[in-house]
């Protein structure tokens, strides 16, 4: 929604000039609806995100299920926020980490069942 203050002297100058020009000002206005119109700027999904890129468990598979939590809050965020750097760069920062993480989880696994 949007409102304009305009002093009560310059609107009575201003109505005076659209009647000489036989423009009506708002009487025919219609309106349909109104609402609130908030770019949301993706700052809780970010913040979100960023939480859940900070969460640290010791297990591997805790830690994945935080990375990739993550990773679809920076998804929802750069949605409406594609340009935003920040976003990118934690975005890219959880991804090489979800990957490390993966790589090494399952490379350990691997050698413990071959040890076994």
């Amino acid at each position: 929604m949007m409102a304009i203050k305009i002093k009560p002297h310059a609107l009575q100058g201003f109505e005076i000039r659209l009647e000489r020009m036989h423009v009506p000002i708002f009487e025919g206005a219609e309106i349909k609806s109104i609402g609130a119109k908030v770019k949301h700027m993706s700052i809780i999904n970010h913040a979100r995100g960023y939480v859940n890129k900070l969460n640290n468990p010791r297990n591997v598979e805790d830690r994945t299920y935080y990375l990739e939590k993550s990773l679809r809050c920076f998804d929802k965020a750069l949605q409406t926020n594609p340009n935003n750097k920040y976003i990118l760069r934690n975005y890219a920062q959880v991804m090489i980490r979800n990957a490390l993480l993966k790589s090494r989880g399952y490379h350990n696994t691997t050698k413990k069942r071959c040890h076994k």
